[in-house]
């Protein structure tokens, strides 16, 4: 058993009540958490408003997109008991639809991550579902999760030798930590531009007032 806020529907209003509720009335997965904080953010609030905000699409509905606690029980190689773990983003266990080769798809959302490697976000699924869905048999782009004790850089060498010499030349590899690095390098030079320009501003605002009262 544990406690949840759970949104329900009345006419076209959205009620609140703290119910306990039984473990099947979790979603489909694969990692268990016990969750020790939550928060509730403006999407929760949209939620409490008439009709669920239009956020809400199943009821009732158990509040809280946000977590921090402890993993119970875990069939994910990557997460095991008593891991420490915080979520944010996209619902968790939440089933969206998704436009995949010009139809919608039902995909369940499994787990987010931080993509450092583009700006616009990426979905990641099965090589063979992408191909069903789609018909496209090409692969432009591969993600690889070492095991435990790999050396990095002895497998990225290992790739590149196995890749057909046509290719070997356009391949580029890149480890999260250097794809991290230069993002927030990136970040650090938009605002050391946006701070200058506050500072330009200033200075305008400045002589605008000296300039007032030497009138």
């Amino acid at each position: 058993m544990f406690r949840a806020l759970v949104l329900e529907k009345e006419g076209d209003a959205a009620v609140a009540h703290l119910r306990d509720l039984d473990e099947s009335a979790l979603p489909p997965g694969d990692v268990t958490v016990a969750v020790e904080y939550s928060t509730l953010n403006y999407k929760d609030g949209l939620a409490l408003s008439a009709n669920g905000g239009g956020i809400v699409r199943t009821w009732p509905h158990v509040a809280g997109i946000d977590f921090a606690g402890v993993v119970e029980a875990s069939s994910d190689r990557r997460y095991k008991p008593g891991d420490k773990v915080i979520l944010t983003g996209w619902r968790v266990g939440e089933v969206q639809r998704i436009v995949i080769g010009g139809q919608p798809r039902r995909l369940f959302i499994a787990g987010t991550w931080r993509d450092y490697a583009r700006q616009w976000g990426a979905i990641i699924l099965p090589l063979n579902d992408y191909r069903r869905f789609t018909g496209d048999a090409t692969a432009t782009e591969a993600a690889f999760d070492l095991q435990a004790g790999a050396e990095p850089q002895a497998v990225q060498q290992a790739l590149q030798a196995a890749l057909p010499a046509a290719v070997q030349g356009q391949a580029q590899f890149g480890r999260p930590a250097e794809m991290r690095r230069v993002a927030l390098t990136i970040f650090d030079r938009s605002f050391a531009v946006t701070y200058a320009l506050e500072a330009i501003a200033i200075i305008i605002g400045l002589i605008g007032v000296a300039t007032s009262f030497s009138a």
